[in-house]
Order: structure tokens, then sequence, then C-alpha cells
């Protein structure tokens, strides 16, 4: 199974929401993710730290997780970037930022990331998804962006 087939059929799983009156779940083989909406925009929900390979041995090739105990990472030690930052290349008066740190629009200056520990188990997504899809059974299919850096 590659990446893109196990994305297409993750992501078919969101029709599949609890309702509207509380965030959906996306229910994977290896756990289940609940979604929590944006602080600075409730119209979206955020499914953080979805896990799509095991974790590596060092220099390994990565693999599906192989069942629940898989699901929670061990630490978000991950370099995460708000994509705003990105406008302008890091580096010098652009730093990328910590991680800890919740950005919205009108916060995303960059902040010292903290230094980084050794762990490579990074294989995590964040998935953003308008809130209209889960109010609105019968939507059509959304484009899905994948973004690696």
């Amino acid at each position: 199974m590659n990446l893109k087939t196990f994305l297409v059929g993750s992501l078919s799983l969101f029709g599949h929401s609890e309702g509207a009156a509380s965030p959906p779940t996306l229910s994977l083989p290896w756990g289940p993710y609940q979604a929590k909406p944006l602080a600075w925009d409730k119209q979206i929900y955020l499914f953080e730290n979805v896990r799509f390979g095991s974790k590596p041995v060092r220099f390994g090739a990565s693999s599906f997780p192989s069942g629940p105990g898989e699901s929670v990472p061990d630490n978000t030690d991950c370099l995460q970037v708000n994509p705003q930052v990105l406008s302008n290349a890091p580096g010098g008066k652009t730093p990328l930022g910590d991680p800890n740190r919740d950005f919205g629009p009108d916060n995303f200056e960059a902040a010292k990331a903290p230094d980084w520990n050794g762990n490579e188990d990074c294989l995590f997504l964040d998935v953003y998804v308008p809130r209209s899809v889960f109010d609105n059974p019968g939507s059509k299919p959304l484009p899905v962006t994948v973004w690696f850096y």
C-alpha cells in the first residue's frame, strides 16, 4: 500500500463522523483520532498527530503501523511549522518556530525551536478538514494537499 492510497482511504473515513454536536473521530486500524476545532477558526477541524507509519529503525524504511499501540507519539519532537512563517525563507531573522506554541493568523512570529533530542519518529500528519464536510453528509469530495518538508 502506498502513501497516496493510504491518505485517500483514510480521508474517506471522514464522512463517518459522530455528528455536528461533537467533534468527529477518525478511526484507523491503529487507533482513533479525535478532531478539535482550530483556536482561530472554528469552521476547521484539526486531527493532530495522525500516525501514517511505524516508528522506523534508524536509517530503515518505515512501514504502516501494525496495531493500536503505535498510534500515540512519544513526544512531538518533530519540527512543526505554521505555513504562514514560510512566506519568507527560514533563517536569519525568520527562524523556524517553536512546535509547542499556538500560532494563529495574527500571531505567527517565530520563536527559537527547542533543541532536538535525537528522536526520529516523525511519521505523523496534522489533517485540517472544513467543518462543512461533517455538517453536510452529502458534500462532494474535497481536494487533498500533502506537504512534505
